[in-house]
């Protein structure tokens, strides 16, 4: 199955929705990681580095000019990504049903 990029609006919903998952933990472990943001990211894979950079720093005044986003799930610690999962990738793990929208 293709992924397809949301809109900006379709993102930040999805976000929304899934905003709860702040402050928990990803697994049962001591050891795991927290979630600190769940925020739409750039669609493109090449700019998820560039991304994470920008919301660590707290300088995130990006808009992409082909309204290709998608959302990500981030853990911060001490200035330092420690988590960074796309919002697919968490939900496929995790066993989560989610109908998200579709553009046509």
């Amino acid at each position: 199955m293709e992924i397809t990029p949301f809109t900006k609006q379709q993102a930040e919903e999805i976000a929304e929705d899934f905003e709860d998952l702040v402050g928990t933990s990803l697994g049962s472990s001591p050891a795991s990681p927290e979630i600190t943001h769940v925020l739409p990211a750039p669609f493109n894979r090449d700019m998820s580095d560039l991304f994470i950079k920008d919301v660590i720093a707290g300088t995130m005044q990006w808009e992409d000019p082909a309204d290709e986003y998608d959302v990500m799930i981030l853990g911060i610690e001490n200035g330092a990504p420690v988590l960074a999962l796309y919002i697919r990738d968490y939900i496929t793990a995790n066993g989560i049903r989610y109908n998200f929208p579709q553009n046509n």
